[in-house]
This record gives C-alpha cells, sequence and structure tokens, in this order.
C-alpha cells in the first residue's frame, strides 16, 4: 500500500505540470494508475483523459507498483471441484519486481506436471486426458488480462494453454467435418456396439483403408471433438482457444476470498479461498 499512497501522493502533486501526453509515454512503468483526478486508468495501467485514448496506451501488463503490497504466494481450494487427483489446491503466485511490470502464474492441484511431450503420435499427458481437460493439474498456467481495482484482483487463463506444444508437433490433415485436423479421418465405430472399434492391442482405428491404428484419445478428444483440444489449418496446428477462465478475487489482509468459472466456462462457478503464505 505504501507503493500506491506514494504513487497517488506523486501524481496529485504533479497533476499540474503533467499532460496526458506524458503519461502515453512508451515507457509504461512511467506515471502509472491510480490517476489523478479527471483520467481513466486504461487497461495497460496507465492514465488518459477517456478510455477511447486508452489505444494510445502500450498494451503490456500492468505496473508492478499496483500489485506490490499484494505480490507473493497464495495458497488455498476451490469450493465444490476437484482435479484429476482429488485435490482442490490451487496457488496464485503474483510477481511485483520494482519499476517492473506485474505478472501472475496459477497452478491447480497437488500433483506434479507431466513431463513436457516428445511424442506426437502419443497422447498428452500420457494419463487420462479428460480428466485433465478442465484444468492441468502442475502447469504454471500464465495470468493474462491481470488488472487491479482497489482490493479486487481480476485475471484470465488460456483453459487449453498446456496443449500449445502437444498440439504444434501434429501435422494437418484435410477434413470434411473440421476443414483440417490432426488425424487422418474419423475413428471407426463398431457396428456391434456402436462404441469406437479396436484392435487387438486396444488401440482406436482411423476410418481409413485400411484402418490406422491411434491413439484412442488423440482420435479424440485431442483431434476430433466439440471442439478438440487442437485446431488446426493448412499451415499447422495450436490449442483451440476457449472463452477464458475468469477469476475475481478480493485480496486483503492476508485473505483472499472470490468465484472462478474454472468448473464449466459458460455457467457454473466456484468460490476461491486463500491465504498468503509469501510476500
Amino acid at each position: 500500500m505504501k507503493a500506491i499512497r506514494g504513487a497517488l501522493a506523486g501524481l496529485l502533486s504533479g497533476a499540474a505540470a503533467m499532460t496526458c501526453t506524458d503519461r502515453l509515454q512508451p515507457d509504461p512503468q512511467s506515471n502509472p494508475c491510480p490517476c489523478a483526478t479527471g483520467y481513466v486508468c486504461c487497461d495497460s495501467g496507465l492514465c488518459a483523459p477517456d478510455q477511447a485514448s486508452c489505444s494510445m496506451a502500450p498494451t503490456v501488463g500492468p505496473p508492478s507498483e499496483l500489485l506490490a503490497d499484494v505480490a507473493g504466494t497464495w495458497t488455498g481450494t476451490l469450493e465444490t471441484f476437484t482435479f484429476a487427483s482429488g485435490s482442490d489446491a490451487i496457488a496464485i503466485e503474483i510477481a511485483a519486481p520494482p519499476g517492473g511490470t506485474a505478472s501472475a502464474t496459477v497452478v491447480f492441484g497437488d500433483a506434479p506436471a507431466p513431463p513436457p511431450p516428445t511424442d506426437p503420435n502419443v497422447a498428452w499427458p500420457p494419463s487420462d486426458v479428460f480428466a485433465q481437460m478442465a484444468g492441468l493439474e502442475g502447469f504454471p498456467y500464465e495470468a493474462h488480462d491481470l488488472r487491479r481495482d482497489g482490493q479486487r484482483v481480476t485475471f484470465t487463463l488460456s483453459r487449453w494453454s498446456p496443449w500449445h506444444a502437444w498440439c504444434a508437433m501434429q501435422t494437418p490433415y484435410p477434413s470434411e467435418n473440421l476443414g483440417y485436423a490432426c488425424v487422418k479421418a474419423l475413428l471407426m465405430i463398431d457396428p456391434n456396439t456402436g462404441t469406437q472399434a479396436h484392435d487387438a492391442q486396444g488401440n482406436c482405428l482411423e476410418s481409413t483403408t485400411p484402418p490406422t491404428p491411434i491413439d484412442c484419445a488423440i482420435g479424440f478428444p485431442l483431434c476430433v471433438s466439440t471442439p478438440p483440444i487442437c485446431k488446426c489449418d493448412a499451415n499447422g496446428c495450436d490449442a483451440w482457444e476457449l472463452p477464458a477462465v475468469t477469476f475475481d478475487i478480493t485480496l486483503a489482509s492476508g485473505v483472499g476470498e472470490g468465484t472462478t468459472n474454472l468448473p464449466d466456462y459458460t455457467n457454473g462457478m466456484a468460490n476461491v479461498h486463500l491465504t498468503q503464505t509469501s510476500p
């Protein structure tokens, strides 16, 4: 809070000599929010006379001064929601290096992150992909759109960002249903059971001639689903960007309380309970 009070005092004392142009210089760390009377705080963390002028401001993360008093590690739980291991744990690390740009990372659960993918023909993570889709335990998710408004801190996560590396290893194939996909064809269906057909080794089968054995999780949900985890075009594949996971948390006196739509990015919400464990 001392850093924020100092920044506010400096802004108010220098308001007569400072113009909006001064605030929108290329250095994003100069003259950060909070703003003098008559200005608005842009998403960039700088001040402007109105929201229309915010497009002039840099698009980097917020200045460290905005989150210096809540920097550190916050650990806790998600209410009514668990990850693949059964854990409901969450850890948020807020970094605010002096004179720099604030950032945050989020880690879910208690299980370690899987090793990075190395084989495009093996589904990743090698454990149950379905169980990890909502949140991959141990993976450091990067916070986007990090903002501060009083005691309220908000940010978003890209739900399927852990799969960027695996999807980038895939070969795009023309697909009648998807335009391009990271499989040659849809999975074969067993006419007797109406479920996916398998070979003697338990692999699923692509509907090629002859049928091609494939890791079942690659066929679904990694490369074919609604939507698949990987989206492809003629130039390659990458992780699909679903609507963002949102976090809205009030941080005060070492305690954090808020909500996230992690369970269901359309409607479902979970409460977040945090305690600051290190500054």
